[in-house]
């Protein structure tokens, strides 16, 4: 069947309060429902629901503020739509399919928990920079799973060339080469996207840069913005129809623990293989600022051997598989592993 889209539209958000609980004036229409749930010290509860998600927000905000107690406001609405319908992540869908645009689409369908087998899509994603000059040298992928593998760089230069026997392409400015690694990437339209600080770097830099120029970073699998977040906790990424695992807190969360967290000594560690370029870290810019204004092959080279790395290195462990099995026993989404 492939990719599917699943659209509700008439799913509300919402959260309880006390019965006895008064609410703050809203210049918003909202509804209130009294309902058979209690809460755990046996008070009664009421409903209260929402058109959308910005007066959600809002009411959630001044309940806060006011200091009206409210229950399950941090339950995001897809959470509660799959945990009413006890569906654990994995489910089958009935409805009426739409299949006029790039996916087959269910809008408002009936779901139920099952088992699901899925084949990934993988995409193990890296760039290079300029440390001094801050621009973008090059955005390498290493595609792997369901379909096809498929790897490709790339990169700035002074003018448009192609290297298919290096899986090479030059473009003369870092929009370009944005646009063209986006476009590619839609079309290879990977599950899932790996890397080793994949978010709190790639991803991030990525969307500053295509910022920079007024554009998207078109990576999710429709029209929505990804969302980056970078907190205490750790860096979090959500991209519409397409999942991020990054390296780090994969394999600390898995129970590997190394020297260091750098993708060389994990690399060498179990896989005895580490990057085309081995030295200090000054020596590293040195010699990728070198390749970069002399021998673009073997950057490119590079960025993609840094690519194929993080690829094994997940399949050595299956990581893949082992985060798709915390999600079936926790029933958590994977996002949020």
């Amino acid at each position: 069947l492939g990719v599917i889209e699943i659209v509700f539209t008439n799913v509300k958000p919402m959260f309880f309060v006390p019965r006895s609980a008064s609410l703050p004036e809203w210049s918003f229409k909202y509804s209130r429902e009294e309902l058979s749930l209690k809460t755990f010290d046996e008070r009664a509860v009421d409903g209260v629901y929402f058109k959308s998600l910005k007066d959600f927000k809002e009411a959630t905000d001044s309940c806060q503020f006011g200091n009206v107690e409210t229950f399950e406001a941090d339950v995001q609405v897809h959470e509660r739509l799959l945990m009413e319908r006890l569906i654990n992540v994995q489910c089958a869908v009935s409805g009426t399919v739409d299949e006029s645009g790039r996916y087959l689409r269910f809008t408002n369908p009936w779901i139920k928990a099952d088992e699901v087998n899925c084949s990934f899509r993988v995409a193990s994603v890296d760039i290079e920079t300029g440390v001094a000059s801050d621009q973008l040298y090059s955005i390498a992928a290493h595609i792997t799973g369901a379909g096809p593998t498929s790897k490709m760089c790339f990169m700035l230069g002074d003018e448009y060339k192609e290297y298919p026997e290096d899986n090479l392409i030059i473009l003369p400015t870092e929009q370009k080469v944005l646009e063209a690694f986006l476009a590619w990437f839609q079309d290879e339209d990977p599950d899932i996207i790996i890397g080793w600080y994949v978010i709190g770097f790639d991803l991030d830099y990525m969307e500053t840069k295509c910022e920079q120029f007024y554009m998207d970073l078109a990576i999710a699998r429709n029209d929505q913005r990804p969302e980056i977040r970078k907190t205490p906790a750790g860096d979090f990424a959500t991209i519409s129809g397409r999942l991020v695992l990054d390296g780090i807190p994969c394999m600390r969360d898995a129970g590997y623990k190394f020297p260091d967290n750098k993708l060389e000594t994990v690399a060498q560690h179990l896989l005895g293989e580490g990057k085309t370029i081995k030295a200090s870290k000054a020596e590293k810019i040195a010699e990728i600022e070198r390749q970069f204004k002399d021998d673009k092959l073997s950057l490119g080279r590079y960025n993609i051997q840094d690519c194929v790395l993080v690829t094994r290195i997940y399949n050595e462990v299956n990581m893949v598989d082992i985060m798709t099995n915390r999600v079936k026993i926790s029933g958590l989404m994977m996002s949020s592993m």
